[in-house]
């Protein structure tokens, strides 16, 4: 067996341990969860809809392919179950906002950056490596104190590198304390959500090393071209632009039919496509955007399902 066949053979038999391995947590945590109710109550009914919306969100988290698209997925799929939900993650003893939905003014910047023994539950969380509920770190202050409210790690070899964290609130103050019929806080979903994040974070760090360990053994003085350094970049903006507007159609799919229908979809969706706009420029650097309208280009795809005069304002 050549070299290349061997590494072809390594590779596919880590890819289909990694798998047994998200496969493996997934199931722990719904047995979890399972055995956390007591023993004499009567199992409850199987909710469809809400089985079906977690199988969505996993199958959604399982084609990111990269760390930022992971956490942003995450923070996506878990404002599903929650009121509000954020990813932050952990670096040098803080606490940086990474993507929060739900909070107002934050979603578009986050401004987070907490001395980590400073941020409540979310410390706990990641000093325990486990999940942890209770009171609202600080930053999140605009809630009651009795807004339940949970925090998940995301650890990485035993290491918490990020932390999801949602609750119950609302980002209006003067609504600090929500309808009891209309906050939600699936404190078992979301952990599933986080676990599987996790693991896909470190299917996705082990290849990066596995590609730099084969690219340095094969081809030690042959760095990455500007070409393929570009193609990367390229190829992350387009992903980037898709989950934003994916995003959108997700959280308004009334909006987007009527919007069809009526040929206003520019005019209906102004805000949310300006706040995703925000988010990409935010993200992709300014040469990046310069190359192509990816942006645009996926909102006309998936928004205007291709009728690109369906977003002109009037």
């Amino acid at each position: 067996m050549t070299f290349d066949e061997q590494l072809r053979h390594a590779f596919e038999t880590l890819t289909d341990r990694l798998h047994e391995d998200i496969r493996r947590e997934v199931q722990i945590a719904i047995d979890e969860a399972l055995a956390a109710k007591p023993v004499e109550e009567p199992a409850p009914a199987i909710d469809t809809a809400d089985s079906t919306r977690l199988l969505g969100s996993v199958r959604w988290l399982g084609r990111a392919q990269s760390l930022s698209e992971t956490l942003d997925t995450l923070t996506l799929a878990a404002a599903r179950e929650a009121s509000r939900a954020a990813v932050v993650t952990l670096r040098g003893g803080r606490a940086h906002g990474w993507r929060f939905i739900g909070f107002g003014p934050l979603d578009v910047t986050p401004p987070v950056d907490l001395v980590l023994e400073e941020a409540g539950i979310i410390a706990t969380a990641a000093r325990d490596n486990g999940v942890a509920a209770g009171q609202p770190a600080p930053a999140f202050a605009n809630i009651a104190p009795d807004i339940p409210c949970v925090a998940v790690p995301l650890a990485l070899a035993g290491e918490v590198v990020a932390v999801l964290y949602a609750d119950a609130g609302s980002s209006n103050p003067e609504s600090a304390i929500p309808n009891p019929q209309s906050a939600i806080l699936n404190a078992d979903a979301l952990e599933i959500l986080a676990r599987y994040a996790a693991r896909g974070i470190e299917a996705i760090t082990a290849f990066k090393v596995a590609r730099s360990f084969t690219a340095s053994t094969l081809s030690p003085e042959a760095p990455a071209t500007p070409a393929e350094k570009d193609d990367e970049e390229e190829v992350g903006a387009r992903r980037y632009a898709r989950l934003l507007v994916s995003e959108i159609k997700l959280y308004h799919e009334d909006s987007v039919a009527a919007g069809r229908r009526d040929r206003d979809l520019g005019s209906r969706l102004g805000g949310e496509i300006a706040r995703a706009r925000v988010l990409y420029e935010q993200r992709v650097p300014p040469e990046v955007r310069e190359r192509a309208p990816y942006f645009d280009d996926e909102l006309v795809r998936t928004l205007a399902d291709g009728d690109k005069s369906l977003l002109e304002t009037r």
